[in-house]
């Protein structure tokens, strides 16, 4: 089930789009095999619900093109068998806000935009327990605390890009681009996952370790385009 609602309002150079919405879906299924004590089971059945408001404003001047858009949106996830209660799904971004600006100069194009966004939610682990498997031995698992109870760091990225076209009417034609992402040099950890490993004195009990998933510093891209 969807219901979605809005309105736009132009004015010569002025755009601004509000919308409201929300998406209901029933019966989805999920990996839950790697939710250590949270579940035995592989998969697991559930509901979600998402509702959110997006706002769009645009503005236009001669040569200079700038629009910022926010999303403010909450997506819930229902599953019997893993919790008692609706937990936060794991690409659940309440806040998103983007700014983009173009200037057209002759053959040369510029732009500048920037994004932040709240910390998506993750499952922090507590520790490392013992647990008798199917033929009777002892076995290490991750234990965790409440699913996706906590939330990663706030994201942010600045990216910046030069593109210039060339060619003639007649004949071929060809866009050069000179990019860069996250002019900042910003690190931003997009997801944690939790490892294992058998201590070197032979304890019974592993090592606990944290494996952070970090996005791309400062990265630059060049591109060429040709066609007839």
């Amino acid at each position: 089930n969807q219901w979605t609602g809005g309105i736009v309002y132009n004015n010569k150079s002025w755009t601004i789009d509000v919308e409201g919405y929300v998406k209901e879906l029933a019966g989805i299924t999920s990996l839950t095999s790697n939710l250590g004590d949270l579940t035995n089971q592989p998969y697991s059945r559930g509901n979600s619900r998402i509702r959110g408001i997006d706002l769009l404003i645009k503005k236009r001047v001669k040569n200079y093109r700038s629009w910022v858009s926010y999303t403010l949106s909450e997506t819930k996830y229902e599953f019997p068998n893993i919790s008692e209660s609706s937990f936060p799904s794991s690409h659940d971004h309440r806040h998103i806000l983007q700014w983009v600006n173009l200037y057209q100069k002759s053959n040369f194009e510029f732009s500048l935009s920037t994004q932040l966004r709240s910390g998506q939610p993750f499952t922090q682990a507590s520790g490392v327990g013992l647990r008798t498997n199917n033929n009777g031995v002892e076995v290490p698992f991750v234990q965790y605390e409440d699913i996706n109870s906590n939330r990663l760091k706030n994201y942010m990225r600045l990216d910046g890009s030069v593109s210039y076209h060339f060619g003639s009417e007649d004949g071929f034609h060809g866009l050069a681009v000179l990019s860069i992402q996250n002019l900042s040099n910003q690190s931003n950890v997009l997801g944690k996952s939790y490892l294992l490993e058998p201590r070197v004195d032979g304890t019974d009990l592993p090592d606990l370790l944290e494996v952070q998933e970090r996005g791309l510093k400062w990265t630059p891209n060049i591109g060429i385009n040709l066609w007839w």
